[in-house]
């Protein structure tokens, strides 16, 4: 985003060959630049379930979005009052320790 920023005065977002958004730089982090991406890779495919309610019960305010059929993608509000504890909930995972 960054770049874009210093390159463009408009930009687009383009998803599997369709653009989904479209405006300035300012618009797009305004529209949609509020919250955190939380990432999750697992080993296993069992373990999906396990970690979407990891997250559930950790960020009750997440949106939950699942992209791939191992990976789930958790938006999280920045007036979450968990949301400041990000960092250390994240390495706090049950599902990380041996």
């Amino acid at each position: 985003m960054e770049e874009c920023e210093a390159l463009c005065t408009e930009l687009a977002i383009m998803v599997n060959g369709r653009f989904k958004c479209y405006g300035s730089c300012q618009h797009i982090k305004s529209k949609y630049g509020a919250g955190f991406t939380l990432l999750i890779r697992l080993q296993r495919a069992e373990q999906s379930e396990d970690a979407k309610n990891e997250v559930a019960r950790a960020f009750p305010s997440a949106m939950l979005k699942v992209f791939l059929d191992f990976s789930r993608d958790a938006a999280i509000r920045p007036d979450d009052n968990n949301g400041s504890n990000l960092p250390s909930r994240a390495t706090e995972n049950p599902l990380t320790k041996d």
